[in-house]
């Protein structure tokens, strides 16, 4: 990061622009990108990308990816990080790329390895305005498949988590002849999702957590992001903004992998499963407690969801 770019992000600190910082948590291939983009039509944030990736923060690298952090636990280093993080104090060209203004009004963390310490950093920084981001695991479960033997860094054993001690005692052990017995990279990330999102709908509340679903930012970008923004206490895209957002979100995101948006954005995964494996992926997510969020149909329920955030376990 040069220095120019640092003292600008001092200066912004100093005159509060970074406070009620905003961390968007989904997936990979979920959409955060997009949805960062469309609440950056409405607010001048700076948006931090990935600041807790495993593979790229040096910090982080003693975590794995998708690290299960318990909403007690005492980790200090990880909590002095993420104050930097939160308070717009980090800073890195990966993390900052993209972020060229003088003046920002607001801070946009965005995270995909996240999900499975949402609730420790709740509890560590209630403040931070918190944005989970789903997807329907099987556009995201296809859309890695593309992408995975392109040097794109995602989870791919879902076995390897039950070595996780704490994990697999907390949130997995029900599940483990399931987890084990995933074949093949297309059942194994349904897997994977399915973990993810398990752990963050056990963990929190719906006062902790606002859900955004990417089936409705593809349908209204403009209400979807709206209804993020009253979220997070922030004004509505103005008027005059709002065709220049629903143009630029029939164009791939900038982290997109391919050139040209798929025909159909929400069923586009019907085509390429068979039955058989949309069963399988529906037993999957039932057996998770989940079927009730997504299954074999296009479109989230976005009630159901929020049942289960109001009915997590003690």
């Amino acid at each position: 990061m040069d220095q120019i770019r640092e003292g600008v992000f001092a200066l912004n600190r100093a005159r509060g622009r970074f406070e009620d910082a905003v961390w968007l948590v989904g997936d990979g291939r979920s959409g955060t990108t997009w949805l960062s983009e469309a609440l950056k039509t409405a607010a001048a944030f700076r948006t931090v990308f990935e600041p807790f990736h495993p593979r790229y923060i040096p910090l982080m690298r003693n975590y794995p990816l998708s690290p299960y952090v318990r909403p007690d636990a005492d980790e200090p280093r990880l909590a002095a990080f993420a104050r930097d993080v939160f308070s717009g104090r980090f800073a890195s060209s990966r993390a900052d790329k993209g972020n060229r203004r003088l003046l920002y009004d607001g801070l946009l963390v965005r995270d995909i390895f996240a999900h499975m310490f949402l609730a420790w950093a709740d509890v560590q920084f209630p403040a931070v305005r918190k944005v989970l981001l789903l997807r329907h695991l099987f556009a995201v479960a296809l859309s890695k498949r593309q992408l995975h033997k392109k040097e794109w860094v995602w989870m791919t054993e879902p076995s390897e988590l039950l070595n996780r001690i704490d994990l697999a005692d907390d949130h997995l052990a029900p599940f483990e002849d399931l987890i084990r017995g995933a074949e093949g990279f297309f059942e194994k990330q349904i897997v994977l999702w399915a973990v993810v999102h398990h752990v963050s709908f056990r963990q929190l509340a719906p006062e902790q957590i606002h859900l955004a679903f990417y089936e409705e930012l593809c349908a209204d970008p403009v209400e979807a992001a709206n209804h993020v923004l009253d979220a997070i206490g922030r004004p509505h895209i103005p008027p005059r903004r709002e065709q220049a957002l629903r143009d630029r979100m029939r164009k791939p995101s900038s982290t997109s992998g391919s050139s040209l948006p798929k025909r159909d954005l929400i069923g586009w995964w019907r085509d390429e499963l068979e039955p058989c494996q949309i069963d399988r992926g529906v037993a999957i997510l039932d057996r998770f407690g989940l079927a009730g969020v997504y299954n074999d149909a296009t479109l989230p329920d976005r009630q159901a969801a929020t049942n289960l955030l109001a009915t997590r376990p003690e």
